[in-house]
């Protein structure tokens, strides 16, 4: 009989833990939905002092078919002024 009792316990408690749970969530649910809140950006070099900036804010000059991205616009006119002085326009 004490056997029974304990079994049925067992059960009621369980299914108390198994309310609670559901009703706050398990750390693997709410871990990922954390994860899914996180923006990823791409980094950029900066050519002339060599800072990684987001892409999406960085400043952009093409020469020659190719793009390049800066950080700030007094490097960007640096760079542009040293690739003007060797022959190369911006684009």
């Amino acid at each position: 009989m004490r056997l029974l009792i304990y079994i049925i316990l067992t059960f009621i408690a369980y299914q108390i833990y198994k309310v609670v749970r559901r009703g706050l969530g398990t750390s693997e649910q709410v871990n990922r939905k954390k994860n899914d809140d996180v923006i990823t950006a791409e980094l950029v070099e900066d050519p002339v002092c060599h800072t990684y900036c987001p892409k999406n804010e960085a400043l952009m000059a093409s020469m020659d078919g190719k793009s390049y991205y800066f950080c700030s616009e007094e490097c960007k006119r640096k760079f542009i002024e040293e690739n003007n002085h060797r022959g190369h326009g911006e684009r």
